[in-house]
């Protein structure tokens, strides 16, 4: 049952709010709070691990395989919000809001905020991030379409070299978070 899953010792899981809609992440139980710095590290490795998953199926195979690189893919740009998001929380940033929040964190994501944190995203990776954006929203909305196999050997290729390319300043920020925690 969404909401209520629970473990044999874990108080229950509860969904977080997150601007208008409900951020698809769990979040800790009271009292059991993970530092910003090591939930966005632990969201950081969701992200490699489905790049690592997206690489590891040849997308040109029907059915179950090209499935499970529009799912990775789909993951790991989830856990790529999710850790912004976390991100700035931890900086004590507003809420997002409104109909286009997903893109406008993502466009905030490619600038610096002097004096909170330097460009999580670089130039050259923010067309492909935002490429990948539009594929989670394509994948959620389009029910009955098929899954062209060159877009998602592309989109995989985009997932990682923006997760190459992004690394470094996220690493930075999120040792900062982890340290001033």
């Amino acid at each position: 049952m969404w909401g209520s899953r629970t473990t044999s010792s874990a108080k229950p899981l509860r969904l977080r709010r997150c601007g208008p809609r409900w951020l698809r992440a769990w979040s800790e139980p009271w009292g059991q709070r993970a530092r910003p710095g090591s939930a966005g590290r632990r969201d950081w490795e969701l992200v490699r691990a489905n790049r690592a998953k997206a690489q590891a199926v040849d997308p040109h195979r029907v059915g179950a395989e090209s499935a499970w690189v529009a799912l990775a893919l789909d993951h790991a740009y989830e856990a790529f919000e999710t850790m912004l998001v976390r991100i700035e929380r931890a900086l004590a940033m507003p809420e997002r809001s409104g109909a286009a929040w997903h893109r406008v964190i993502l466009a905030d994501a490619g600038a610096e905020l002097s004096g909170l944190r330097p460009s999580l995203v670089p130039a050259e990776s923010a067309d492909g991030l935002e490429k990948l954006l539009g594929f989670r929203h394509f994948l959620r909305h389009a029910y009955a379409a098929e899954l062209q196999a060159s877009r998602l050997a592309r989109l995989t290729e985009q997932l990682a070299s923006a997760v190459e390319a992004t690394e470094p300043s996220v690493g930075n920020v999120l040792s900062a978070l982890r340290d001033a925690s």
